[in-house]
């Protein structure tokens, strides 16, 4: 048992989404300490009770809860990385006020501070996930970037995340690493995610906004 031990095994879980205006498929993920099949059903209520608290506290935009999914690293069969080992369905659709345009959303982080882990280079200590897309109550008065209270609010429920999967049996051999972890493949290892780290600048990711009608217009010159 270690808190830095092989990447063999552990999980990442996966919320796929339909964003509404769109029609556009999108995930998030984060990594966890292994668990056993048997309770993967734990796991799933736990990834559902994310998407919860995260539309109750109306922090999501427009979208739909389309599928939770569990991949665990693997050497084989075909390749070497995450395999998509089990899955359910959903239908679940957040109650958002107003919309962020699709391609808003906001970084993640969780990273492990243990004094191990500084013999790996600070790209290899660290994850992220990039959860969207967004409500635009999540603004400060401002405008421009999440208000503090969101983001508060935002690390509470990965907090809540993290502490729920702690609370699931681990698989042998992760008793160490029982809820979040960072994994790094290029070392071949996962640990112990010790913190968690998210700011208030929004981010972009352009693919997901890749069905957005642009309503492209031409003005002449005089």
């Amino acid at each position: 048992m270690a808190t830095i031990r092989d990447i063999d095994g552990v999980m990442r879980l996966v919320w796929h989404l339909r964003i509404t205006p769109t029609a556009e498929d999108v995930q998030w993920g984060v990594h966890a300490g292994a668990k056993d099949v048997i309770d993967y059903g734990d796991v799933f209520t736990a990834m559902d009770t994310l998407f919860s608290d995260l539309d109750t506290n109306d922090m999501l935009g427009d979208c739909t809860l389309t599928k939770v999914e569990i991949q665990t690293w693997q050497t084989g069969p075909g390749y070497v990385g995450f395999h998509n080992v089990s899955s359910d369905l959903r239908n679940v659709a957040s109650t958002t006020t107003a919309d962020q345009p699709p391609q808003i959303c906001l970084a993640v982080g969780y990273r492990c501070g243990l004094v191990g882990a500084l013999a790996y280079r600070i790209q290899s200590r660290r994850n992220r996930c990039y959860v969207g897309p967004l409500s635009q109550s999540n603004d400060d008065t401002g405008g421009g970037r999440m208000s503090d209270t969101r983001r508060d609010t935002m690390s509470g429920r990965f907090t809540d995340l993290d502490n729920t999967l702690k609370s699931i049996t681990p698989d042998t051999g992760w008793e160490d690493i029982e809820g979040l972890a960072v994994t790094s493949p290029t070392n071949g290892v996962a640990m112990l995610a010790t913190d968690v780290v998210i700011g208030r600048g929004y981010d972009t990711m352009r693919s997901r906004r890749q069905k957005v009608n642009e309503d492209v217009n031409v003005f002449a010159l005089p």
